[in-house]
């Protein structure tokens, strides 16, 4: 069974979707229905897809969740969202086998209990929060972002794998340095010797996991290359 600070988490991680959501409806709004960027449609797809996630971790859990409208897709109506106040029942949460330390195919909650699945909310909260912020990185053009958006999600996958193994520490470390990265990237005068802080932080514990070297050391390439935009803008 849940406890109250596992709960607490998933209220809490339930309205950063919400919150999050709303934003990008309004971003997604000011386009016509044609040229709505990729990006915004898969940060939209992927954040709903978390979102019902919780939703139904919450309700196994005993406790009542109400559907609001930003909960559905605004591009197909709201109607569908308004006839059905109860979604379908995702399958139940298993863990793991014993001894089990490889995932094959995508990590969700729904396969974990107590802290691993605590983790994988926290990490993917993390991560899609950089891959949201990336957009208001300044001085670099949309096929740089796009680019650390595509490695985000490498390293989202990477660290939920991770955390599915049992290093729920080091994933963790990672994900909210990674988070405090673009954080400080996105600013127009960003603190350079704070952002080269993290990534320190960050390489000294992607160093003790092979799996993560390769995307981490291109995300810290796209870092620097940003700062670099910035010193010359």
């Amino acid at each position: 069974m849940a406890s109250q600070e596992e709960l607490e988490n998933l209220q809490e991680l339930l309205e950063t979707y919400r919150a999050n959501l709303y934003t990008l409806e309004k971003q997604r709004g000011t386009f016509g229905p044609t040229l709505v960027p990729p990006y915004i449609v898969l940060q939209i797809k992927q954040f709903r897809q978390e979102l019902a996630q919780v939703k139904q971790a919450l309700r196994d859990a005993g406790v009542e969740v109400d559907d609001q409208l930003i909960d559905s897709d605004w591009s197909k109506g709201s109607s569908s969202a308004a006839r059905s106040s109860t979604p379908a029942k995702s399958p139940p949460a298993q863990t793991p086998p014993a001894g089990s330390t490889t995932m094959t195919g995508p990590v969700t909650i729904n396969q974990f209990h107590g802290p691993i699945q605590n983790s994988i909310l926290n990490i993917s909260a993390q991560l899609d929060n950089v891959s949201q912020n990336v957009s208001s990185i300044p001085h670099i053009n949309n096929e740089q972002k796009d680019e650390l958006r595509a490695l985000t999600e490498e390293l989202k996958k990477r660290l939920l794998q991770l955390s599915s193994q049992g290093q729920q520490a080091d994933a963790e470390q990672i994900s909210k340095r990674l988070n405090n990265t673009i954080g400080e990237l996105q600013e127009e005068e960003p603190d350079r010797p704070y952002i080269e802080k993290q990534l320190a932080s960050i390489q000294k514990l992607t160093d003790k996991h092979e799996e993560l070297k390769p995307s981490s050391e291109a995300f810290f390439a796209k870092v620097i290359e940003a700062l670099a935009a910035n010193d010359n803008a």
